[in-house]
């Protein structure tokens, strides 16, 4: 992860960024940029550390679509728990258009876990650390479930969106359009190559999550 001191160069309405220092963390995201903050609040009663990440969408979004979003997003946090970082959804202006921003629990990646380039790093430390494996089951199982039962594919597309960060934990980490929808694709009078080439690739990571965890279960029981 590449990250760059600037300052938070759109004017976001809900927030006073000319007195918060903000640093790039990415503008490589398909639906926004990212950006951390870090640092102290001061107030008359005392100081506390402040470290949030803020997330500034790139298109137009009203507040109704940003509802949508935020009830996408409760649905894993209710399903995943912790896996998921705690965030909070605003609908507000960016420069002179009604759009999303999303202020989420700071979190270090440490390891791209949907990578498959890491299938050997992935395969050593699901063996070693028994929570990782759990936590990682229990994703795939949502995530399977929500593919079979509800034709909802989550979005495994983005570089590191599935990470282990540096405490050790499984953290899926994209806020925006958190699931594609294969329905969607039936009622488009032509294909979208890319909407299809995101979904795929999705439905290919969640394989090959499914079958690091198959082999690491072989692994165990073939050294037992």
């Amino acid at each position: 992860m590449s990250i760059e001191t600037d300052r938070l160069a759109k004017d976001v309405a809900c927030l006073n960024v000319r007195d918060i220092p903000f640093t790039l963390v990415s503008k490589l995201g398909f639906h926004c940029d990212v950006w951390r903050s870090i640092g102290r609040i001061v107030t008359a009663s005392g100081s506390r550390r402040l470290d949030f990440v803020l997330k500034v969408g790139k298109r137009l979004c009203t507040w109704r679509q940003v509802m949508v979003l935020a009830k996408e997003y409760r649905v894993l946090r209710e399903a995943l728990d912790d896996i998921v970082p705690s965030s909070m959804f605003v609908a507000t202006r960016i420069n002179t258009t009604p759009g999303a921003v999303v202020f989420a629990e700071a979190c270090n990646p440490w390891f791209d876990l949907g990578n498959p380039t890491n299938e050997a790093e992935a395969l050593g430390l699901l063996e070693r650390q028994p929570r990782l494996r759990r936590q990682l089951e229990h994703f795939n199982h949502c995530a399977r479930r929500w593919l079979d039962e509800q034709h909802m594919v989550i979005d495994l597309q983005g570089a590191e969106n599935l990470v282990v960060d540096r405490n050790g934990g499984v953290r899926y980490l994209d806020s925006f359009h958190v699931f594609f929808y294969r329905d969607t694709l039936d009622a488009l009078d032509e294909v979208d190559d890319d909407f299809l080439f995101r979904i795929e690739q999705s439905i290919r990571r969640l394989e090959y999550l499914e079958w690091l965890v198959r082999e690491t279960r072989a692994a165990r029981h073939s050294s037992a």
